[in-house]
């Protein structure tokens, strides 16, 4: 080959070797604007939705409600719905059940809170035994974390978390709060001797429809 021929020959070699060194380059470019622009964008990204989702926690404890009259009791956690009737006289310990002719139904303290109101409403029941037991016969069933929903004559349901389930020998039942401090509930089954005694705090307040 002439050294005239081999000159062109040469210059199509280097510029062969200059457009692959150009591509390789664009794609590495491309490749490190990937990694290092985007790919981190993405990842602060989600970072932050998870930092936001952690450090969301529960909003403040439903405001308490005015006065209502209770109408019907639901304690899903044992499969129980029962209507609720006011009993004219005030709470007392031991409760007075005699006067809940209907043993599917239970009493509320009429004297004292509402459900949901300042205070702890009192709901009562004969717990029964035998072969006949009455609507609150499962009420030691109940457990912490299980909902009392207390449907109000105004369409409002105060619905408490339970924070404890005791037993006591009927001459020892705690005496109810009364009206005082934060919406709080007691469902009390009466059974001969004895009673079982639910309290929980009220978590929300939903709307019939």
């Amino acid at each position: 080959m002439s050294p005239r021929n081999a000159r062109p020959a040469s210059g199509r070699r280097r510029r062969t070797r200059l457009v692959r060194t150009t591509a390789l380059g664009a794609v590495l470019a491309a490749a490190v604007w990937w990694s290092f622009g985007e790919g981190p964008g993405e990842t602060a990204g989600t970072s932050t939705e998870a930092r936001s989702d952690h450090k969301a926690g529960p909003g403040p404890g439903p405001a308490p409600l005015g006065r209502s009259r209770a109408t019907l009791l639901s304690l899903p956690g044992i499969t129980v719905e029962a209507p609720v009737v006011a009993l004219p006289r005030a709470a007392a310990a031991p409760p007075a059940v005699a006067e809940l002719r209907d043993p599917d139904s239970v009493g509320w303290h009429a004297h004292g809170p509402s459900p949901g109101e300042p205070g702890t409403a009192v709901v009562v029941g004969p717990g029964g035994s035998g072969t006949a037991p009455s609507v609150l016969h499962g009420l030691a069933a109940l457990q912490r974390g299980n909902t009392v929903r207390l449907t109000r004559a105004d369409g409002l349901t105060a619905v408490f978390t339970v924070d404890e389930v005791r037993a006591h020998a009927l001459q020892h039942l705690p005496a109810t709060d009364g009206g005082r401090g934060a919406p709080r509930v007691r469902v009390i089954a009466v059974d001969a001797g004895s009673a079982v005694d639910v309290r929980g705090h009220l978590t929300e307040v939903t709307r019939e429809r």
